[in-house]
């Protein structure tokens, strides 16, 4: 586990047409959605539809229930290296949190329990 993410949830339904993921905690049998806005979520996946991503994972604080989280982690792969820094501009000026964007291209353990852990909001 890291700080402040989730350790069992998984992703099990979607729901309504926005497909906003679903979370299943085993542990406390309950389901939840992530803490970021819906309009954060909508932001998230137009930018990075607009950057040509191939997949974007939510994690860290954002994940666990009944968090209010400081700020948003995302976990990105098939982003551009030469397009790293706009993409990461153009989400702080649209989010309402400050966000922390994470390469996944990137090998080791960190990248690994993302993979493992974080909750899919595009691609």
């Amino acid at each position: 586990m890291f700080e402040g993410g989730l350790t069992q949830a998984r992703i099990i339904a979607k729901t309504g047409c926005d497909g906003i993921p679903v979370l299943y905690i085993p542990s406390s049998s309950c389901y939840v959605l992530p803490v970021i806005s819906e309009h954060d979520i909508a932001t998230i996946r137009r930018t990075s539809r607009e950057y040509g991503l191939k997949r974007v994972l939510l994690f860290g604080s954002a994940t666990r229930p009944g968090a209010k989280p400081r700020d948003i982690d995302l976990a990105v792969e098939g982003l551009d290296p030469s397009r790293f820094f706009a993409f990461y501009g153009d989400l702080i000026f649209a989010l309402s949190l400050p966000v922390d964007v994470f390469d996944l291209e990137q090998s080791g353990r960190f990248a690994d329990l993302i993979r493992e852990e974080g909750v899919p909001i595009y691609g």
